[in-house]
């Protein structure tokens, strides 16, 4: 017999698991389809909205960011007092909100200011649905359906460029801010038709600020969840200048741009490999040795590729290079970012909630931040950009050392 998710909670549900997956994976894929899906054409809405300027383009990714990272901060408390449904539901009424100003900007300013109010609500699908897993399933039945989530939710970075560039191709790129309002639609329709609220009233926290600022407290007075989050934050940065520059790249210093949702596909398969080998090798080495193997081999990669990129070699060997070393950055992502954020949620049992939407959104808007300034550097030569992660990445493993030296 198909196991229901309501077998794990007394509320109804009459969602089976299959349905209860996708429908969970589906609002954590907002976030990612609304940044893979933009990338083929930072270049050419730069050229439009910003052609002065046309790296401000980048923006578009980092924007989005910024707000999922600010969102973030207030969609877990007030799940917790409103409940999840009506959360998920303004926050997707936010989300379609900016995805209309987006798609009306005439120029570069009201583009990035849709974007901003976008991810602001892309937060509550992304950040929410994690609570109805939790309201639904507890211990190893909720960390198998994490996993299958996640697993779901992988496949999208490398499947949005392409859907990205196919809406595109058909009605220009103003048409995929069209796609995110059906998406949102179909998110709206699935949820409230089909799943029932997930946190009762009885179990409904009213808005505390004296004990969540004092939470906030506990939180950054900690060594070592300042160190994670610091790491993060610089890890952060250089995934999302390769998120941000790297379809500038590809179309500028490679003359790639057809193929660049195959080739990007290349580098988020990669990512997914990651995400697998860590999950074989996490319960067996302890994280600082994880991290700082991945750090090294990162930053060997960017060395290397820095070096091919000024030797007199034929385009096509720089270009497998440059994709090696996009791809390394997106590995590192998977290798690090979970165990990172173990390391700093591992003393706070007692704040877990509140930790875990400061930590998210502190490391994403640590990252925005980094990612902002780097993307600025993108010229006609990868230099400046490559130079500025291997800082990043080489700051990142001299902090590494002080983590924890034993297996999670």
């Amino acid at each position: 017999m198909e196991k229901t998710a309501s077998s794990s909670t007394s509320s109804s549900n009459p969602l089976g698991l299959v349905e209860f997956v996708a429908l969970m994976a589906m609002l954590s894929a907002v976030v990612a389809f609304s940044m893979d899906s933009m990338l083929p054409q930072i270049t050419q809405i730069g050229l439009e909205l910003s052609p002065d300027r046309p790296n401000l383009s980048l923006l578009i990714i980092t924007s989005f960011t910024m707000g999922i990272g600010i969102g973030t901060l207030f969609v877990g408390i007030l799940a917790d007092r409103f409940g999840r449904k009506a959360v998920i539901v303004g926050g997707l009424v936010i989300y379609v909100i900016g995805a209309l100003i987006s798609w009306q900007s005439q120029s570069i300013v009201p583009m990035l200011i849709g974007r901003f109010i976008s991810g602001m609500g892309a937060a509550a699908p992304r950040i929410v649905s994690i609570a109805v897993v939790r309201d639904l399933y507890q211990g190893r039945e909720m960390a198998r359906i994490m996993s299958i989530i996640i697993t779901v939710f992988g496949i999208v970075p490398a499947l949005a460029p392409a859907v990205g560039a196919l809406i595109a191709f058909a009605g220009g790129w103003r048409t995929i801010f069209l796609s995110f309002l059906l998406l949102a639609l179909v998110c709206y329709l699935w949820l409230t038709t089909r799943l029932p609220e997930t946190l009762a009233p009885k179990d409904r926290r009213p808005i505390n600020m004296p004990s969540i600022i004092s939470g906030m407290r506990q939180i950054f007075s900690n060594p070592m969840v300042r160190l994670s989050l610091v790491i993060q934050a610089l890890l952060f940065g250089t995934l999302f200048t390769m998120l941000s520059a790297g379809e500038p790249i590809y179309h500028r210093v490679y003359g790639v741009t057809d193929t660049f949702p195959l080739w990007f596909a290349v580098s988020a398969v990669v990512g997914i490999m990651g995400s697998v080998l860590n999950a074989r090798i996490v319960m067996k080495v302890a994280v600082r040795n994880i991290v700082m193997t991945t750090l090294a081999v990162q930053i060997a990669i960017s060395i290397l590729y820095l070096v091919i990129s000024h030797l007199n070699v034929p385009q096509e060997v720089e270009f497998g290079f440059f994709v090696l070393w996009a791809s390394s950055i997106f590995a590192q992502g998977a290798l690090t970012m979970g165990n990172l954020n173990s390391v700093a949620m591992m003393p706070m049992g007692h704040l877990a909630g509140l930790a875990a939407s400061v930590l998210a959104a502190a490391g994403t808007i640590g990252g925005t931040i980094i990612a902002t300034l780097i993307g600025q550097l993108m010229r006609d030569s990868v230099t400046p950009v490559n130079i500025a992660i291997i800082l990043v990445a080489s700051l990142s493993l001299f902090l590494a050392r002080k983590l924890p030296n034993r297996v999670m």
